[in-house]
């Protein structure tokens, strides 16, 4: 039997022609030797030469925003009844919400705690940030733990005692009486009381 007369069956599967060149193995059309059904590179391309997948972006990465918009989606749909639907908007509007008046508390409480020459946070400038800001103190309605009172003192605590009227006209001896007799007048059926003398 001559060399030429049949062809010889390789131990890869692969035919060896006439001429002893390697013909297509099953697994790659018109590819490299080794390029099998299941590469990525597809048909007749290099062995995991496909697009790199791009790496995944949390929503709140999208969005912008430092708070979790997944967590707080898992607990909206956790705190809603079974048949409730929860949008994915819903999510991302509450924690742009959430991280707002996060940062406007926390830049209040940070400029007290610069006023009072700190560089720590305490719930005593939380408490300050809170009530020095109206639209705060309608909002938060809380009491905040060691966080103290507001320094206030009612305008009419500061008042002298005497006639307002007077007081607010700005004269002198605005008690009601004349110089030294504005202790009382004719108080007691008598004159007035002068140096504690008593009257009879």
């Amino acid at each position: 039997m001559s060399d030429v007369a049949k062809d010889s069956v390789g131990d890869g599967g692969a035919k060896v022609s006439l001429g002893g060149k390697l013909s297509a193995s099953k697994g790659g059309k018109g590819g490299k030797v080794g390029a099998g059904k299941g590469g990525k590179g597809g048909k007749g391309g290099k062995v995991g030469s496909g697009k790199q997948k791009k790496q995944p972006l949390s929503r709140s990465t999208r969005a912008g925003l430092h708070f979790p918009v997944g967590r707080i989606h898992r607990l909206l749909k956790s705190r809603c009844s079974a048949a409730t639907r929860v949008g994915a908007d819903a999510a991302v509007y509450a924690a742009a919400i959430l991280e707002y008046l996060t940062a406007e508390v926390l830049e209040l409480a940070g400029n007290a705690s610069k006023d009072m020459k700190v560089s720590r946070i305490t719930p005593r400038h939380l408490k300050l940030a809170i009530k020095g800001d109206d639209e705060l103190d309608t909002l938060i309605k809380a009491t905040i733990a060691g966080g103290g009172v507001f320094p206030h003192i009612h305008s009419f605590l500061l008042k002298k005692k005497g006639n307002p009227e007077l007081l607010a006209t700005g004269k002198k001896n605005a008690t009601g009486g004349k110089g030294k007799e504005s202790l009382g007048g004719k108080a007691m059926g008598g004159k007035a009381i002068k140096g504690g003398a008593k009257a009879h």
